[in-house]
Order: C-alpha cells, then structure tokens, then sequence
C-alpha cells in the first residue's frame, strides 16, 4: 500500500506541478496581458497626439490664409457701368483736379475759407439714352464712366461743379453750368 500511495503521491505532485505550471504560466500571461495594457494606451495616446499636432498644423495654416486674405488686400477694380468709384479711382481724380493750376486748389485739410478745395466726389451716371443703346445692342461702346466734382471756391465764394472724365485716369474736366444740379437744388451760395 506504501507502493500505491507513492505511486499515487507522486500523481498527485505531478498533479500539481501542472497545475502551478499552469497557474505560472498564467501568471506569465497574465504578466504579459498587463503589458500589453499600458502599450495599447501608449498607443492610443501617440495617435492622439499625432492627430492634435495636425490639427494644430492645420489650423495654423488657416489662420494665416486668412490673415493673408485680411492684411493682403487686391486693388479694387471698377466692376461695372453702375459701380460707384473706388478708393483709387476718387485718388486718381484729386490728383488731377489738384493739378489743373488755374482752379488754385489746396487739400481740404488745408484749406482756410477763402481758399479753393475739393468738396466731394461722386460718380456720374451716363445719360439714360446711351444706357439703354448699349444695353439694347444698338450702340457697342460701353457709355464713359464719370465723376462729378464740387468744388468749393473761397476766392469768389461760389460752389463749382466738375464733370471728370474718363474714370479711371482722368483727362478732361467740364465746368457745368450754375444752372445745373445746384441750380436745381437753389445752392446757388454767397457768403
């Protein structure tokens, strides 16, 4: 019986022996499970970090086509019979009503009362018949586009209306007569 409980003793051990090999080598997955944990974390966070570094990139990127947009501005062009003057083209007519030597006028910043100065600029529409010929196909030239001045002019104390032509790069300027649109309005002034 000594023989059978030794041969059993020792299933028993070998019994057990599989069963700490098993438990060890669970342990040993278990160790290896819990590895695997913090690497797929480790994982997951490099990824976000990638993804918020192109987002940042991104966004940079944005930011800076539009402050181009914003700081870099175009040079307006007039867009179209009806258009109202631009900042250029009002530029381009005070540059040359400036330079007509014979109206003596000064920037209306500098101007005293008795001096002659730009009082405003606005565009002219065309005449409607030319608009409705150029629009009908009867007329292929596209009407002038112009600007109307009014100066003041201290020296006779009067106001004085320019029609300025062509807009853009004017060239010519025709005094309208006192009849005109002031006339209309009874701004025939004296002081």
């Amino acid at each position: 019986m000594a023989s059978n409980s030794g041969v059993g003793d020792s299933a028993q051990v070998d019994f057990q022996m599989e069963e700490r090999n098993r438990e060890a080598g669970q342990s040993s997955n278990s160790f290896e499970d819990s590895n695997e944990l913090p690497n797929k974390i480790e994982q997951q966070l490099r990824c976000w970090k990638i993804f918020a570094i192109v987002f940042i990139v991104l966004s940079a990127l944005l930011l800076l086509a539009v402050l181009l947009v914003v700081f870099i501005k175009t040079p307006l062009q007039s867009q179209g019979l009806f258009s109202g003057l631009t900042p250029q083209e009002a530029d381009q007519i005070i540059k040359f009503m400036l330079n007509q030597k014979e109206l003596k006028l000064k920037r209306s910043f500098k101007a005293q009362l008795d001096d002659n100065y730009i009082y405003s600029i606005d565009d002219e529409l065309p005449p409607k018949s030319e608009v409705l010929q150029w629009l009908d196909g009867s007329n292929q030239t596209i009407p002038e586009r112009k600007a109307r001045v009014l100066l003041f002019m201290g020296e006779t104390q009067t106001i004085e209306e320019y029609i300025v032509s062509p807009v853009p790069n004017p060239q010519i300027k025709t005094k309208r007569p006192n009849e005109s649109l002031l006339g209309k309005l009874g701004l025939f002034v004296k002081w």
